[in-house]
């Protein structure tokens, strides 16, 4: 009997993690000036998890990145991981975020502070490179281009920052709040007696 496996998949961690922002924190997300970002608009802080008022915001987020680290990439105590740059995103019906990558970043995750099931999702688009392209009876993992993951307020996710994501035109009323960052890594890395060793 003949069986197909999916080798070698591509991490994409999701929990609801739900977190209560206090009356100061809503006025920073509301009030904060805002910068175009290709097609919605993102804050000008690019590093809004370093405020003292987000403080237990980024202890939240730091819990699900250390279970990410631990259950996905169970890599080596000495391997230390850090959140770089974080900015809120707003989305604006009839506005979209471009297809992209995270480069000089490790992992990357978005927290959701305020979006819709039914018509919200961000969007993974397929890594691989392939010289010939069929026309598909129908869609599974193996001839999917990409794949639309619907989200929710408080819902996270976490992936690595190669994968490359998009969100499409926001459909309906209302603004998507999300927070993205950024995560790389400090520490000794790799193996100094197979000379790939790195020290950050």
């Amino acid at each position: 009997m003949y069986k197909i496996e999916s080798i070698l998949p591509i991490p994409f961690y999701t929990n609801y993690v739900p977190f209560k922002f206090n009356k100061k924190q809503k006025d920073f997300i509301k009030k904060a000036k805002r910068k175009n970002n290709s097609y919605n608009k993102s804050t000008l802080n690019t590093y809004v998890l370093n405020l003292p008022l987000f403080k237990n915001f980024k202890k939240h987020l730091e819990k699900e990145l250390a279970n990410y680290v631990k259950k996905v990439l169970a890599a080596e105590d000495r391997t230390k991981f850090f959140i770089t740059q974080s900015w809120f995103n707003f989305t604006q019906p009839g506005e979209k975020h471009h297809a992209h990558e995270h480069p000089n970043s490790f992992i990357s995750g978005v927290y959701y502070v305020n979006a819709f099931e039914d018509l919200d999702s961000i969007v993974l688009n397929t890594h691989k490179v392939t010289r010939i392209k069929l026309p598909a009876k129908n869609v599974n993992e193996f001839t999917g281009a990409r794949y639309p993951h619907k989200v929710k307020t408080g819902d996270f996710v976490m992936f690595p920052s190669y994968l490359n994501h998009q969100v499409k035109a926001k459909e309906g009323s209302g603004e998507r709040i999300s927070l993205a960052f950024n995560v790389f890594v400090k520490g000794k890395i790799g193996d100094e007696i197979g000379l790939w060793e790195l020290r950050l």
